[in-house]
């Protein structure tokens, strides 16, 4: 309930969740996530997919948005 994914500006369910711990460093890591997603249901022309993603801190409230363009693939 804490996590918005939109991809193509379309809601898309999230199917799972996985927490990775990450080396950033010597005797670094920080914790990130791995997120599947059902795909939109109105498919596009173009090349890519925009993928956006909210979240909200439930201890802090604090929120967080970012988003990235994804190469769609190409098969031959």
């Amino acid at each position: 309930k804490d996590i918005i994914l939109k991809i193509d500006n379309e809601l898309v369910d999230i199917l799972e969740i996985n927490k990775i711990r990450e080396c950033v460093g010597e005797n670094q890591s920080i914790f990130g996530y791995l997120i599947q997603s059902s795909l939109p249901k109105h498919q596009t022309d173009l090349d890519y997919y925009l993928i956006s993603i909210t979240l909200r801190d439930s201890q802090t409230n604090e929120k967080g948005e970012g988003c990235l363009y994804w190469k769609k693939p190409c098969y031959v």
